[in-house]
Protein backbone atom coordinates (compact mmCIF):
# COMPACT_ATOMS: atom_id res chain seq x y z
CA UNK A 1 0.00 0.00 0.00
CA UNK A 2 0.97 3.36 -0.89
CA UNK A 3 2.40 6.33 1.43
CA UNK A 4 1.18 9.86 1.91
CA UNK A 5 2.82 12.12 -0.64
CA UNK A 6 3.54 14.55 2.28
CA UNK A 7 4.77 13.96 5.39
CA UNK A 8 5.92 16.21 8.34
CA UNK A 9 7.20 15.38 11.80
CA UNK A 10 5.05 14.64 14.94
CA UNK A 11 7.61 15.21 17.37
CA UNK A 12 6.73 11.85 19.40
CA UNK A 13 9.41 9.59 19.14
CA UNK A 14 7.55 6.64 19.21
CA UNK A 15 5.26 7.86 16.60
CA UNK A 16 7.58 9.34 13.91
CA UNK A 17 6.52 11.08 10.63
CA UNK A 18 3.46 11.75 10.12
CA UNK A 19 0.62 13.03 7.05
CA UNK A 20 1.50 16.51 6.58
CA UNK A 21 -1.98 17.63 6.99
CA UNK A 22 -2.86 15.30 9.92
CA UNK A 23 -2.73 16.57 13.58
CA UNK A 24 -1.66 15.97 16.93
CA UNK A 25 -3.14 16.05 20.28
CA UNK A 26 -3.05 15.08 23.94
CA UNK A 27 -6.28 12.74 24.34
CA UNK A 28 -7.59 15.29 27.21
CA UNK A 29 -7.99 17.74 24.38
CA UNK A 30 -10.69 15.60 22.84
CA UNK A 31 -12.68 14.25 25.91
CA UNK A 32 -16.29 15.52 26.94
CA UNK A 33 -15.89 14.00 30.49
CA UNK A 34 -14.46 10.97 32.23
CA UNK A 35 -15.98 9.14 35.10
CA UNK A 36 -14.91 6.28 37.42
CA UNK A 37 -17.84 3.62 37.41
CA UNK A 38 -19.91 2.54 40.40
CA UNK A 39 -19.19 1.14 43.70
CA UNK A 40 -21.46 -1.66 45.16
CA UNK A 41 -21.92 -3.13 48.44
CA UNK A 42 -25.38 -4.59 47.83
CA UNK A 43 -26.09 -8.35 45.94
CA UNK A 44 -26.72 -8.49 42.49
CA UNK A 45 -30.34 -9.46 41.68
CA UNK A 46 -32.20 -10.45 38.83
CA UNK A 47 -33.98 -6.75 38.83
CA UNK A 48 -33.04 -3.22 38.28
CA UNK A 49 -30.42 -1.97 36.44
CA UNK A 50 -27.92 -3.84 34.65
CA UNK A 51 -24.07 -3.51 36.25
CA UNK A 52 -21.71 -3.57 33.54
CA UNK A 53 -18.21 -4.87 34.44
CA UNK A 54 -15.02 -5.83 32.94
CA UNK A 55 -16.20 -9.40 32.02
CA UNK A 56 -18.54 -8.13 29.67
CA UNK A 57 -16.18 -6.71 27.28
CA UNK A 58 -15.29 -9.01 24.45
CA UNK A 59 -11.93 -9.06 22.49
CA UNK A 60 -13.02 -7.60 20.05
CA UNK A 61 -13.90 -4.36 21.60
CA UNK A 62 -17.71 -5.15 22.05
CA UNK A 63 -19.89 -5.07 24.79
CA UNK A 64 -22.04 -7.97 25.58
CA UNK A 65 -25.16 -6.96 28.51
CA UNK A 66 -26.36 -10.34 28.29
CA UNK A 67 -25.16 -11.81 31.79
CA UNK A 68 -24.65 -8.16 33.54
CA UNK A 69 -26.41 -8.86 36.60
CA UNK A 70 -28.83 -6.60 38.34
CA UNK A 71 -28.73 -3.59 40.66
CA UNK A 72 -31.06 -1.45 42.47
CA UNK A 73 -30.55 2.21 42.31
CA UNK A 74 -31.94 5.97 42.33
CA UNK A 75 -32.98 7.88 40.17
CA UNK A 76 -29.33 9.84 40.94
CA UNK A 77 -27.03 6.98 40.95
CA UNK A 78 -28.57 5.53 37.44
CA UNK A 79 -27.96 9.73 36.21
CA UNK A 80 -24.88 9.74 37.62
CA UNK A 81 -23.13 6.22 36.43
CA UNK A 82 -25.09 5.30 33.34
CA UNK A 83 -24.12 4.60 29.87
CA UNK A 84 -24.97 5.99 26.36
CA UNK A 85 -24.19 4.86 23.22
CA UNK A 86 -20.87 5.82 22.21
CA UNK A 87 -19.39 6.21 25.54
CA UNK A 88 -16.23 3.96 25.82
CA UNK A 89 -15.21 2.21 28.75
CA UNK A 90 -11.43 1.41 29.44
CA UNK A 91 -10.68 -1.45 32.23
CA UNK A 92 -8.99 0.14 35.06
CA UNK A 93 -6.71 -3.12 35.37
CA UNK A 94 -6.27 -6.17 34.00
CA UNK A 95 -5.08 -6.22 30.35
CA UNK A 96 -3.09 -2.88 29.66
CA UNK A 97 -5.93 -0.50 27.18
CA UNK A 98 -8.59 -3.00 27.27
CA UNK A 99 -12.02 -1.11 26.64
CA UNK A 100 -15.44 -1.02 25.16
CA UNK A 101 -17.63 0.70 23.23
CA UNK A 102 -21.22 0.93 24.15
CA UNK A 103 -24.05 0.65 21.43
CA UNK A 104 -27.09 -0.80 23.25
CA UNK A 105 -29.51 1.72 24.79
CA UNK A 106 -31.00 -0.21 27.42
CA UNK A 107 -30.46 1.19 31.29
CA UNK A 108 -26.89 0.03 32.30
CA UNK A 109 -24.32 1.95 34.72
CA UNK A 110 -20.72 0.84 35.30
CA UNK A 111 -18.87 -0.93 37.77
CA UNK A 112 -15.82 0.75 39.68
CA UNK A 113 -13.43 -0.76 38.12
CA UNK A 114 -14.11 0.77 35.06
CA UNK A 115 -13.58 4.50 33.75
CA UNK A 116 -16.38 5.90 31.16
CA UNK A 117 -14.66 8.55 28.70
CA UNK A 118 -17.04 10.64 26.33
CA UNK A 119 -15.37 11.82 23.78
CA UNK A 120 -16.02 15.54 21.37
CA UNK A 121 -18.50 15.07 18.63
CA UNK A 122 -15.91 15.91 15.74
CA UNK A 123 -14.26 12.25 16.33
CA UNK A 124 -15.67 9.68 14.34
CA UNK A 125 -16.29 6.88 17.44
CA UNK A 126 -15.18 3.73 14.90
CA UNK A 127 -11.64 5.07 14.35
CA UNK A 128 -11.05 6.25 18.32
CA UNK A 129 -11.87 2.43 18.42
CA UNK A 130 -9.10 1.51 15.79
CA UNK A 131 -6.74 4.02 17.33
CA UNK A 132 -7.19 2.55 21.10
CA UNK A 133 -6.71 -0.87 19.31
CA UNK A 134 -3.07 0.21 17.56
CA UNK A 135 0.03 -1.05 19.31
CA UNK A 136 0.76 2.56 19.28
CA UNK A 137 -1.61 3.39 21.83
CA UNK A 138 -1.38 0.24 23.89
CA UNK A 139 2.53 0.10 24.15
CA UNK A 140 2.52 4.59 25.20
CA UNK A 141 -0.25 3.51 27.67
CA UNK A 142 1.62 0.79 28.66
CA UNK A 143 4.70 2.86 29.67
CA UNK A 144 2.92 5.39 31.60
CA UNK A 145 1.60 3.15 33.89
CA UNK A 146 2.89 1.33 36.91
CA UNK A 147 2.09 -1.28 39.45
CA UNK A 148 4.09 -4.13 38.59
CA UNK A 149 1.58 -7.28 38.13
CA UNK A 150 -1.05 -5.46 38.93
CA UNK A 151 -0.87 -2.56 36.73
CA UNK A 152 -3.65 0.00 37.66
CA UNK A 153 -4.94 2.32 35.05
CA UNK A 154 -6.54 6.19 35.68
CA UNK A 155 -8.04 8.30 33.74
CA UNK A 156 -5.14 10.76 33.65
CA UNK A 157 -2.96 7.98 31.87
CA UNK A 158 -5.32 7.42 29.29
CA UNK A 159 -5.63 11.54 28.78
CA UNK A 160 -1.89 11.54 29.21
CA UNK A 161 -1.33 9.56 25.29
CA UNK A 162 -0.71 11.64 22.38
CA UNK A 163 -3.29 10.97 19.72
CA UNK A 164 -3.11 11.78 15.85
CA UNK A 165 -6.19 13.40 14.30
CA UNK A 166 -6.88 13.03 10.65
CA UNK A 167 -10.23 15.51 9.21
CA UNK A 168 -13.64 13.86 10.35
CA UNK A 169 -14.67 12.28 6.39
CA UNK A 170 -10.80 10.77 6.47
CA UNK A 171 -11.08 9.24 9.94
CA UNK A 172 -14.61 7.62 8.76
CA UNK A 173 -12.86 6.54 5.42
CA UNK A 174 -9.86 5.16 7.68
CA UNK A 175 -12.62 3.23 9.50
CA UNK A 176 -14.59 2.22 6.81
CA UNK A 177 -11.52 0.65 5.52
CA UNK A 178 -10.24 -1.18 8.84
CA UNK A 179 -14.01 -2.66 9.21
CA UNK A 180 -13.72 -3.92 5.80
CA UNK A 181 -10.07 -5.18 5.75
CA UNK A 182 -10.63 -6.54 9.65
CA UNK A 183 -13.97 -8.16 9.04
CA UNK A 184 -12.00 -10.30 6.08
CA UNK A 185 -9.00 -11.35 7.77
CA UNK A 186 -11.46 -12.13 10.75
CA UNK A 187 -13.37 -14.64 9.01
CA UNK A 188 -10.15 -16.06 7.38
CA UNK A 189 -9.00 -16.57 10.96
CA UNK A 190 -12.80 -18.53 12.05
CA UNK A 191 -12.31 -20.66 9.12
CA UNK A 192 -8.79 -21.80 10.37
CA UNK A 193 -9.97 -22.13 14.17
CA UNK A 194 -12.89 -24.53 12.51
CA UNK A 195 -10.39 -26.21 10.34
CA UNK A 196 -8.02 -27.31 13.57
CA UNK A 197 -11.80 -28.08 15.44
CA UNK A 198 -12.24 -30.81 12.57
CA UNK A 199 -8.25 -31.60 12.73
CA UNK A 200 -9.31 -32.95 16.63
CA UNK A 201 -12.02 -34.28 16.32
CA UNK A 202 -10.89 -36.60 13.35
CA UNK A 203 -7.57 -37.24 15.72
CA UNK A 204 -10.00 -38.08 18.74
CA UNK A 205 -11.98 -40.12 16.03
CA UNK A 206 -9.15 -42.29 15.08
CA UNK A 207 -7.77 -42.88 18.44
CA UNK A 208 -11.07 -44.00 19.85
CA UNK A 209 -11.48 -46.05 16.77
CA UNK A 210 -7.85 -47.84 16.80
CA UNK A 211 -8.30 -48.51 21.01
CA UNK A 212 -11.82 -50.01 20.29
CA UNK A 213 -11.93 -51.80 17.28
CA UNK A 214 -8.46 -52.62 16.44
CA UNK A 215 -6.78 -51.85 12.46
CA UNK A 216 -8.24 -54.81 10.78
CA UNK A 217 -11.63 -54.01 8.96
CA UNK A 218 -12.21 -57.64 8.41
CA UNK A 219 -11.95 -58.83 11.93
CA UNK A 220 -14.65 -60.63 13.50
CA UNK A 221 -16.09 -58.42 16.56
CA UNK A 222 -17.77 -59.36 19.72
CA UNK A 223 -20.01 -57.13 22.02
CA UNK A 224 -17.81 -55.74 24.81
CA UNK A 225 -20.76 -55.17 27.18
CA UNK A 226 -20.40 -51.98 27.75
CA UNK A 227 -22.16 -48.95 26.38
CA UNK A 228 -19.94 -46.58 25.57
CA UNK A 229 -17.14 -48.87 23.79
CA UNK A 230 -19.59 -50.95 21.86
CA UNK A 231 -18.45 -54.06 19.55
CA UNK A 232 -14.46 -54.92 20.36
CA UNK A 233 -12.55 -57.73 18.09
CA UNK A 234 -13.49 -60.78 19.16
CA UNK A 235 -9.89 -62.22 20.41
CA UNK A 236 -9.82 -58.95 22.69
CA UNK A 237 -10.21 -58.62 26.46
CA UNK A 238 -12.20 -56.22 28.44
CA UNK A 239 -10.41 -56.00 31.76
CA UNK A 240 -10.44 -54.13 34.78
CA UNK A 241 -7.35 -51.25 35.21
CA UNK A 242 -6.48 -52.82 38.41
CA UNK A 243 -5.74 -55.74 37.22
CA UNK A 244 -1.82 -54.69 35.93
CA UNK A 245 -1.04 -52.08 37.29
CA UNK A 246 -0.44 -50.47 41.27
CA UNK A 247 -1.66 -47.05 42.33
CA UNK A 248 -0.09 -44.52 44.82
CA UNK A 249 -1.57 -40.83 45.64
CA UNK A 250 0.34 -38.01 45.49
CA UNK A 251 1.97 -36.35 48.49
CA UNK A 252 0.05 -33.80 50.63
CA UNK A 253 2.23 -30.74 52.31
CA UNK A 254 1.50 -27.59 53.66
CA UNK A 255 1.90 -24.50 51.73
CA UNK A 256 4.80 -23.32 53.99
CA UNK A 257 6.64 -26.28 52.29
CA UNK A 258 6.77 -24.54 49.14
CA UNK A 259 10.80 -23.72 48.12
CA UNK A 260 13.70 -24.88 46.54
CA UNK A 261 13.84 -28.47 46.87
CA UNK A 262 11.77 -31.25 45.42
CA UNK A 263 10.29 -30.81 41.41
CA UNK A 264 6.73 -31.07 42.17
CA UNK A 265 4.17 -31.72 40.21
CA UNK A 266 0.35 -30.18 40.45
CA UNK A 267 -2.67 -30.61 38.25
CA UNK A 268 -2.10 -27.57 36.28
CA UNK A 269 0.92 -29.64 34.95
CA UNK A 270 -1.32 -32.16 33.51
CA UNK A 271 -3.88 -30.31 31.13
CA UNK A 272 -0.99 -30.31 27.97
CA UNK A 273 -3.43 -31.27 25.01
CA UNK A 274 -0.74 -33.84 23.92
CA UNK A 275 -0.97 -35.83 27.46
CA UNK A 276 2.55 -35.61 28.41
CA UNK A 277 3.66 -33.61 31.27
CA UNK A 278 4.28 -30.08 30.75
CA UNK A 279 6.90 -28.66 33.48
CA UNK A 280 6.47 -25.35 32.94
CA UNK A 281 5.24 -23.47 35.95
CA UNK A 282 6.31 -26.55 38.28
CA UNK A 283 7.03 -25.59 41.90
CA UNK A 284 9.29 -26.97 43.91
CA UNK A 285 9.02 -28.22 47.95
CA UNK A 286 11.42 -28.84 51.09
CA UNK A 287 10.10 -31.86 52.05
CA UNK A 288 11.81 -35.47 51.40
CA UNK A 289 9.27 -38.22 50.02
CA UNK A 290 9.34 -41.74 49.86
CA UNK A 291 11.44 -43.37 47.18
CA UNK A 292 7.88 -45.16 45.53
CA UNK A 293 6.59 -41.10 45.53
CA UNK A 294 9.37 -40.38 42.70
CA UNK A 295 8.29 -40.95 39.01
CA UNK A 296 9.78 -43.15 36.69
CA UNK A 297 9.32 -43.37 32.96
CA UNK A 298 5.92 -44.54 31.82
CA UNK A 299 4.17 -43.34 34.76
CA UNK A 300 0.42 -42.49 34.38
CA UNK A 301 -0.81 -39.77 36.51
CA UNK A 302 -4.18 -38.92 37.23
CA UNK A 303 -6.30 -36.00 38.29
CA UNK A 304 -8.18 -37.09 41.87
CA UNK A 305 -10.26 -34.29 41.83
CA UNK A 306 -12.04 -31.21 40.07
CA UNK A 307 -14.80 -28.94 40.28
CA UNK A 308 -15.77 -29.92 36.37
CA UNK A 309 -16.49 -33.12 35.50
CA UNK A 310 -14.95 -33.62 32.36
CA UNK A 311 -11.55 -32.58 34.63
CA UNK A 312 -11.29 -35.44 36.85
CA UNK A 313 -9.13 -38.62 35.92
CA UNK A 314 -7.37 -36.60 32.92
CA UNK A 315 -4.29 -38.74 32.43
CA UNK A 316 -1.35 -37.27 32.08
CA UNK A 317 2.35 -39.49 30.99
CA UNK A 318 5.65 -39.08 33.20
CA UNK A 319 7.91 -39.49 29.73
CA UNK A 320 11.07 -38.66 32.56
CA UNK A 321 13.12 -35.69 33.34
CA UNK A 322 16.68 -34.65 34.22
CA UNK A 323 15.64 -34.52 37.77
CA UNK A 324 14.12 -36.41 40.44
CA UNK A 325 10.57 -35.53 40.06
CA UNK A 326 7.62 -36.27 42.81
CA UNK A 327 3.63 -35.56 42.51
CA UNK A 328 1.11 -33.66 44.91
CA UNK A 329 -1.96 -35.05 46.24
CA UNK A 330 -4.14 -34.18 44.11
CA UNK A 331 -2.98 -36.52 41.58
CA UNK A 332 -3.14 -40.43 41.55
CA UNK A 333 0.10 -42.40 40.14
CA UNK A 334 -0.80 -45.71 37.95
CA UNK A 335 2.71 -47.91 37.40
CA UNK A 336 2.56 -50.82 35.31
CA UNK A 337 3.56 -54.23 36.85
CA UNK A 338 2.47 -55.80 33.83
CA UNK A 339 5.38 -56.37 30.72
CA UNK A 340 2.45 -57.52 28.31
CA UNK A 341 1.33 -54.15 28.60
CA UNK A 342 2.23 -51.33 26.17
CA UNK A 343 2.35 -47.91 27.81
CA UNK A 344 2.09 -46.41 24.36
CA UNK A 345 -1.11 -48.42 23.48
CA UNK A 346 -2.52 -47.75 27.40
CA UNK A 347 -1.77 -43.83 26.73
CA UNK A 348 -3.47 -43.68 23.87
CA UNK A 349 -7.06 -45.69 25.41
CA UNK A 350 -6.60 -42.96 28.14
CA UNK A 351 -6.90 -39.85 25.97
CA UNK A 352 -9.86 -41.52 23.87
CA UNK A 353 -13.40 -40.98 24.20
CA UNK A 354 -14.06 -44.84 25.11
CA UNK A 355 -10.93 -44.46 27.77
CA UNK A 356 -12.67 -40.69 29.12
CA UNK A 357 -15.86 -42.48 28.91
CA UNK A 358 -14.70 -45.13 31.44
CA UNK A 359 -13.02 -43.11 34.24
CA UNK A 360 -15.80 -40.65 34.38
CA UNK A 361 -18.69 -43.75 34.98
CA UNK A 362 -16.62 -44.41 37.75
CA UNK A 363 -15.78 -40.99 39.63
CA UNK A 364 -18.24 -39.72 42.42
CA UNK A 365 -19.91 -36.25 42.34
CA UNK A 366 -20.65 -34.55 45.72
CA UNK A 367 -19.84 -30.86 45.40
CA UNK A 368 -16.78 -32.06 43.66
CA UNK A 369 -15.67 -35.10 41.26
CA UNK A 370 -13.45 -37.05 43.06
CA UNK A 371 -11.76 -40.18 41.51
CA UNK A 372 -10.41 -43.00 44.25
CA UNK A 373 -7.67 -45.74 44.01
CA UNK A 374 -10.62 -47.94 44.03
CA UNK A 375 -12.97 -46.59 41.51
CA UNK A 376 -9.28 -46.12 39.19
CA UNK A 377 -8.68 -49.63 39.78
CA UNK A 378 -12.38 -50.89 38.26
CA UNK A 379 -11.88 -48.40 34.80
CA UNK A 380 -12.10 -50.49 32.23
CA UNK A 381 -9.76 -50.96 29.53
CA UNK A 382 -9.86 -52.97 26.07
CA UNK A 383 -6.68 -54.51 25.60
CA UNK A 384 -5.65 -57.07 22.44
CA UNK A 385 -2.26 -58.92 22.43
CA UNK A 386 0.99 -57.45 23.08
CA UNK A 387 1.83 -57.20 19.38
CA UNK A 388 -1.30 -55.51 18.34
CA UNK A 389 -1.20 -53.02 21.31
CA UNK A 390 2.35 -52.11 20.09
CA UNK A 391 1.35 -51.87 16.15
CA UNK A 392 -1.69 -49.71 16.77
CA UNK A 393 0.16 -47.26 19.18
CA UNK A 394 3.13 -47.00 16.49
CA UNK A 395 0.18 -46.74 13.93
CA UNK A 396 -1.72 -43.83 15.68
CA UNK A 397 1.77 -42.51 16.48
CA UNK A 398 2.04 -41.80 12.83
CA UNK A 399 -1.24 -40.54 12.26
CA UNK A 400 -1.39 -38.44 15.53
CA UNK A 401 2.33 -36.35 14.39
CA UNK A 402 1.15 -35.59 11.06
CA UNK A 403 -2.14 -34.25 12.31
CA UNK A 404 -0.84 -32.44 15.15
CA UNK A 405 1.46 -31.08 12.36
CA UNK A 406 -0.96 -29.82 10.55
CA UNK A 407 -2.87 -28.41 13.58
CA UNK A 408 0.28 -26.54 14.36
CA UNK A 409 0.67 -25.04 10.84
CA UNK A 410 -2.83 -23.37 10.98
CA UNK A 411 -2.36 -22.19 14.52
CA UNK A 412 0.84 -20.60 13.19
CA UNK A 413 -1.04 -18.85 10.39
CA UNK A 414 -3.38 -17.82 12.58
CA UNK A 415 -0.63 -15.83 14.44
CA UNK A 416 0.34 -14.50 11.16
CA UNK A 417 -3.16 -13.49 10.48
CA UNK A 418 -3.68 -12.01 13.96
CA UNK A 419 -0.04 -10.04 13.56
CA UNK A 420 -0.94 -8.76 9.96
CA UNK A 421 -4.24 -7.41 11.75
CA UNK A 422 -2.42 -5.74 14.59
CA UNK A 423 0.24 -4.10 12.19
CA UNK A 424 -2.90 -2.69 9.47
CA UNK A 425 -4.51 -1.33 12.54
CA UNK A 426 -1.48 0.58 13.71
CA UNK A 427 0.04 1.77 10.22
CA UNK A 428 -3.36 3.10 8.87
CA UNK A 429 -4.64 4.89 12.05
CA UNK A 430 -1.26 6.47 12.95
CA UNK A 431 -0.81 7.52 8.60
CA UNK A 432 1.92 5.05 8.07
CA UNK A 433 -0.29 3.94 4.98
CA UNK A 434 -2.64 5.85 2.75
CA UNK A 435 -5.90 4.17 2.42
CA UNK A 436 -8.26 6.91 0.91
CA UNK A 437 -8.21 5.15 -2.43
CA UNK A 438 -8.13 1.60 -1.72
CA UNK A 439 -10.84 1.95 0.26
CA UNK A 440 -13.07 2.64 -2.49
CA UNK A 441 -11.96 -0.50 -3.90
CA UNK A 442 -11.78 -3.17 -1.44
CA UNK A 443 -14.92 -5.30 -1.32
Amino acid sequence: MKSYQLYKQSNISELGPIPEHWETAKITRIVNSHKQGYYTKSDYGNNGIKLLRITDIKDNSEIDTTNCPHLELSENEFKEFSVLPNDFVFARSGTVGRFGIVRTREKVVFASYLIRFRFRENNHTEFLKYFFLSHYFKESLKSDIHGGANQNIHAENIKNQYIIIPTYPEQKIISNFLDKKTAQIDSLIEKKKRLIELLKEYRTAIINHAVTKGLDPNVKMKDSGIEWIGQIPEHWEVVKHKRFVDFKNGVNFTAEKKGKGLLMLDVLNMYGESHFVDFRECYRVDIDVPKDHILTDNDFLFVRSSLKKEGVGWTSVFNGYKEPVSYCGFIIRSRLKNTQINPSYLAYFFRSESGRNSIISESNTVTITNLSQESLGDVIVTLPPYKEQETIANSLTVQCELLDSSIKKQTGLITGLLEYRDAIISDTVTGKIDVRDYAEQIS
